[in-house]
């Protein structure tokens, strides 16, 4: 829970200073436009290892293994199976990402909601 509060305010910092730095000034439409990029960001980078960690890239690392060479000489079978696939190697939590990139999503609907309210 500590790492998902620290994300949230960290990733809500990034938003705030972000506005500053794109648009030069803060002011509610320059905070939805980049706290939707920092939340969408956690968002998609969070489903991405997700989906890399249920292994649908395994079989597409394992052809590349299988195709290319190492060193100038090619892979054996068995030094190919003996290697861990990708979702072995990507083991992380998850839920911070998640949970503060649909908080920042949350506190950027309610500052839209004001805005055209």
């Amino acid at each position: 829970m500590k790492k998902t509060i620290l994300l949230f305010f960290i990733s809500f910092a990034v938003s705030v200073i972000l506005c500053f730095i794109v648009y030069h000034s803060f002011d509610l439409l320059a905070f939805i436009n980049m706290s939707f990029l920092v939340s969408f960001f956690l968002l998609l980078s969070g489903l991405f290892l997700y989906v890399t960690q249920e292994g649908f890239f395994d079989s597409i690392t394992y052809g590349f293994r299988r195709v290319f060479q190492s060193k100038g000489s090619e892979l054996s079978k068995e030094e190919v199976d003996e290697m861990a696939p990708l979702s072995e190697l990507v083991s992380l939590n998850l839920k911070p990402l998640f949970l503060s990139g649909a908080g920042l999503a949350a506190v950027m609907a309610v500052c839209l909601l004001i805005y055209y309210v």
